[in-house]
């Protein structure tokens, strides 16, 4: 769950940490609670990137200001450094870091990130020395306002509140975080343990490490094979509207069988997980820190896995076996609970093992029938026969809509593409004419090299830009559509076909006269004499 630190650098967190009873200052006398903090949050940062390397954490401070000293990323160096130049300023006022709180996370993520039924909720640690402040701003003002739109957070999120100060100390004021968690409505609240120290703020930072960032590991098992993997990110089981709890899934995962990638066919799933393989020796930091030990006594080096880069990983040969063959492990996570698991590229370089949960149950997938009555393929054809009839028994044969490449205009640079490769195929016309026109049920005479029917899914650029702005309303765009084809026309160099400038200008002038046709209506190009010798 992507974390931001809201560390408090107000002139209270200079003090240095004293406990009663004792006259002189724990540790050294420069120690002060910023010190301490940043020394815990470095504890934090290093613990997350060795067990949740993946996840995104952030930065913030806040006295009578707020400011971001790192946006969120997975360079726990990064944060580290940034915790160093921090130094005090004035005031407390939690209401300012709270609204650059929602401010960040509203524009770097949105409301929230549903994923189905795997919530990703926000870690918010607020960082402070138990001063709630005073005056309009401070925390107790904001707990009395009758309505503020910062309690509870506009996001999903689980607030842990980490003060560094003395029971004594807290007397006062601790009843007013004790209320903040409460109007918030989900959260914890973290104090010291025993003799305020260096040791137990760092001890302190460790244990909430372990509670937002456990790893979630588990065994994945192929008959006598098995493996300990690291699933990312980790399922959110206290969704209400499946009443899913940690018991309803194995800590070992069973490979029951495999399935060709097309008798699968993009299945509606829960959720999806990157699986990670990890070592035997990093599966516990106890046990990686003794092993750390025990390998300094003796010389050698487990530091980061040690010869973990030369060990056989099941996961890494189901990995590679699956996207060679194009077939789908078929793992059952639970009783009555079944997956998938497969390759998925982001590059053409880089391959992710991903699994793919469904809706519990054995009728997950219609098409497949019940999963506890899966069986080898030959029983489907124990005679052997050529028929390749698939034994599936709900195997539809259409194909869907959504298998092609649909138009998705989400952020900016997505229309800015789509509108650049029409400028693109219109600066090569009419080379391009079968690409620049649409070709599929309706056809043009320019593009008879072309078979005579083409499945609907080459959907060429220009109908199919047309076809999308229709459906979203956005005329204006065909219409700059059109006044930039205009201008490709008087920018041809001498040397162009002459058919290209016929060619633009019938284009720019259909998309005008197209305004009032049908969705369905196609673009054709025009036909010239260049073009019907053709």
């Amino acid at each position: 769950m992507p974390t931001i630190i809201l560390l408090d650098v107000s002139l209270s967190m200079s003090r240095p940490l004293t406990f009663p009873g004792a006259g002189s200052l724990v540790d050294t006398p420069s120690e002060s609670r910023l010190a301490l903090a940043k020394s815990g949050l470095e504890v934090f940062f290093d613990y997350t990137a060795a067990n949740n390397r993946l996840e995104f954490s952030s930065l913030l401070i806040f006295s009578s200001l707020w400011e971001v000293k790192k946006t969120f990323t997975r360079d726990y160096g990064e944060l580290k450094q940034a915790l160093v130049p921090i130094e005090v300023f004035d005031k407390t006022k939690l209401e300012i870091g709270l609204f650059g709180l929602s401010t960040i996370i509203l524009e770097e993520w949105g409301s929230g990130m549903p994923c189905q039924f795997v919530f990703r909720t926000f870690q918010v640690i607020l960082v402070t020395d138990g001063n709630p402040g005073n005056g309009p701003g401070s925390l107790p003002h904001l707990i009395q306002a009758e309505s503020t739109p910062l309690i509870p957070l506009p996001f999903e999120h689980s607030l842990h509140v980490v003060i560094i100060s003395t029971p004594t100390e807290l007397q006062d004021s601790l009843h007013f975080y004790q209320k903040l968690i409460t109007l918030d409505g989900s959260g914890t609240l973290h104090t010291l343990e025993g003799q305020p120290s260096l040791k137990t703020v760092q001890n302190l930072f460790l244990k909430l490490a372990e509670k937002c960032h456990a790893p979630f590991q588990v065994t994945l098992s192929c008959g006598n094979l098995n493996s300990i993997v690291q699933m990312f990110p980790p399922p959110h089981f206290e969704a209400a509207k499946h009443q899913l709890n940690r018991e309803a899934m194995w800590d070992d995962f069973k490979i029951c069988g495999f399935l060709n990638t097309v008798d699968v066919s993009s299945p509606p799933t829960m959720s999806r997980h990157l699986v990670l393989p990890i070592s035997v020796s990093g599966k516990y930091s106890e046990n990686r820190k003794k092993l750390k030990e025990e390998s300094s006594e003796d010389g050698s080096n487990v530091e980061n896995g040690g010869e973990d880069g030369r060990t056989p990983s099941f996961c890494v040969l189901l990995h590679g076996s699956i996207r060679v063959e194009n077939m789908v492990a078929v793992v059952q996570v639970g009783p009555t609970w079944y997956g998938i698991m497969y390759s998925w590229a982001d590059t053409k370089k880089k391959a992710n093992l991903i699994l793919a949960l469904f809706e519990p149950g054995v009728h997950s997938i219609p098409w497949l029938g019940r999963f506890d009555l899966l069986g080898p393929s030959f029983e489907a054809n124990p005679y052997g026969d050529d028929d390749k009839q698939s034994p599936f028994p709900v195997r539809p044969s259409d194909k869907r809509s959504y298998a092609s490449n649909p138009v998705v205009w989400i952020k900016s640079g997505s229309l800015q593409s789509d509108i650049q490769k029409i400028l693109r195929y219109a600066r090569k016309l009419p080379d391009k004419m079968g690409l620049f026109y649409k070709v599929g049920v309706y056809y043009s005479v320019l593009v008879i090299k072309f078979p005579l029917y083409e499945p609907e899914s080459r959907q060429q650029e220009l109908n199919r830009i047309r076809k999308a702005a229709m459906a979203l309303g956005m005329m204006d765009l065909l219409q700059g559509l059109s006044e930039m084809l205009e201008r490709e026309c008087t920018l041809l160099p001498g040397t162009a076909h002459p058919d290209a400038a016929l060619q633009l200008t019938h284009a720019a002038r259909m998309i005008t006269l197209s305004f009032d046709k049908d969705y369905n209506y196609n673009i054709s190009a025009m036909t010239t004499n260049f073009t019907s010798g053709r």
